[in-house]
């Protein structure tokens, strides 16, 4: 059983791996349009569509690591993701103004849900570490 386990860990670290490669090489095809914005630069609309669609793919796969890690229990590591992708963001301030007003256009379409969602719980805590890196 513990076998079958560290099997599905090691395939869920795999996946999530695969899938930074596959971002990160995104990012180098628009690296002008990610360096730009993420320093908050204007970009025309294009551009911002571009890096919209790059932010929103970091937050998924932050996420959805997480979500993936939590499901086999992933313990200590379980943070990991969230600081990864704070620190993104606090260190790139238009990527952090992006996705913050991502996050603000979101939330009143979550409050139509019955049920709270484990977004909201990661979106709480990429902010509270946010915070921390702020205090540093």
């Amino acid at each position: 059983m513990k076998q079958a386990s560290d099997i599905a860990k090691n395939e869920v670290t795999l996946g999530i791996y695969a899938t930074s490669v596959d971002i990160n090489n995104e990012m180098s095809e628009y690296a002008d349009i990610w360096i730009r914005g993420s320093r908050g630069d204007e970009l025309n609309e294009t551009d911002a569509f571009v890096f919209g669609n790059l932010m929103q793919n970091l937050n998924n796969e932050a996420f959805f690591a997480r979500s993936m890690r939590a499901q086999l229990g992933g313990g200590e590591s379980l943070g990991n993701e969230v600081y990864i992708f704070a620190r993104i963001l606090h260190e790139n301030p238009g990527a952090r103004k992006s996705w913050m007003e991502w996050q603000s256009a979101y939330q009143p379409y979550r409050a139509l849900r019955r049920a709270p969602l484990e977004s909201e719980s990661f979106s709480d805590q990429v902010r509270e570490a946010l915070k921390s890196m702020d205090e540093m």
